[in-house]
């Protein structure tokens, strides 16, 4: 027996040796699939995945249940404050600066903030001048955080709501609103008309407003931010006089 016939033979028997193998490799298989009864049919969908390329971790878990109830949180505190008044008085106004009460001060922060988002969706609900709504709202966004966190000076809450104290009562006349708007503006607290001396020349030091210890300088001159949400008070009040005078 020649070389050759001799690999021949090793090939034959190494290729039998490897189809043996391969068919005991398949035969536990289809006993497998020959023991599920007929009518089962196997959906994948139902099958547990051993490990998934993009597997959902813990803290993605926690970050979901922690927005879903951080939303449910605060639709909540959208429907209770939407039961609670607004309406401004002088005698709030007035205990807030004879005895500097906490309780009294949130409240008026509270009733201010929300107569501001009264006035906004009144206004979103109008045809008066859309375009600047937006505008309005995102300057009045920091004035609406210090009221919501309560951190506002008592002496621009007085002014605040001295001004909305009118345009809650004077009827459409915003010619009371817009003297206290003005005295904002420049620094002076402003007190609702009749309770104090509102003349524009007033600027005892017992009415001006301190801001980082600078007594000399407007309130509106102040910072970028200050300087628009005093200007959208303005807007505000013309809104409220347009309101007024479309509804006649």
């Amino acid at each position: 027996m020649d070389f050759s016939s001799i690999l021949k033979q090793e090939i034959l028997k190494k290729r039998s040796e490897i189809s043996l193998k391969e068919n005991r490799a398949i035969e536990p298989e289809q006993a497998e699939e020959q023991d599920l009864p007929k009518d089962v049919h196997v959906n994948e969908a139902s099958v547990p995945v051993a490990a998934s390329s993009h597997p959902v971790k813990n803290d993605e878990l926690e970050e979901d249940t922690t927005e879903k109830d951080r939303i449910d949180m605060v639709r909540d505190i959208i429907e209770r404050e939407s039961k609670l008044p607004v309406n401004i008085t002088i005698r709030e106004i007035k205990s807030l600066e004879d005895t500097k009460d906490v309780d009294n001060s949130n409240t008026l922060s509270m009733k201010c903030n929300l107569y501001i988002h009264q006035l906004l969706k009144e206004w979103e609900t109008s045809n008066y001048q859309g375009e600047l709504l937006e505008e309005t709202k995102m300057s009045l966004f920091p004035l609406l955080i210090q009221l919501r966190k309560l951190t506002i000076e008592r002496e621009i809450l007085i002014s605040l709501s001295s001004i909305f104290f009118h345009l809650q009562n004077d009827k459409g006349k915003v010619e009371n609103a817009l003297n206290l708007y003005l005295k904002l503006s420049i620094g002076n607290v402003a007190w609702p008309i009749g309770v104090s001396n509102v003349g524009i020349h007033s600027r005892s030091a017992q009415f001006k407003i301190s801001r980082f210890g600078n007594t000399d300088v407007a309130n509106i001159m102040i910072n970028e931010t200050v300087r628009l949400w005093i200007t959208s008070i303005k807007r505000l009040i013309t809104f409220k006089e347009w309101e007024f005078n479309a509804s006649k």
